[in-house]
């Protein structure tokens, strides 16, 4: 959004706040991710009868706790460097 003011500024980095915000945090991005899987197999083996238990089920139901804490994580990283990005702003 207005990365090019905070480009300015000093950093000398063409990619957005966004994109650094996420690049400083990839453990946290790697933990979330695996955390959503787990859950996700966790969520499938309480809900499933046992004779639906099924390999295919069980990774899908992971993936889409992955997908999960991506889009939670995107957005709270989206929400974080707009804040950071809003505070940087010089409005004299």
């Amino acid at each position: 959004m207005f990365s090019h003011k905070q480009d300015s500024a000093g950093s000398g980095s063409g990619r957005s706040i966004f994109v650094r915000y996420v690049a400083q945090r990839l453990g946290l991005l790697a933990a979330s991710l695996f955390t959503g899987f787990i859950v996700g197999i966790a969520y499938r083996s309480l809900i499933d009868d046992p004779s639906e238990r099924d390999l295919a089920n069980y990774v899908r139901s992971g993936m889409h706790g992955v997908g999960i804490a991506l889009a939670g994580g995107t957005v709270q990283a989206g929400f974080a460097s707009t804040a950071r990005c809003a505070a940087s702003l010089d409005f004299s």
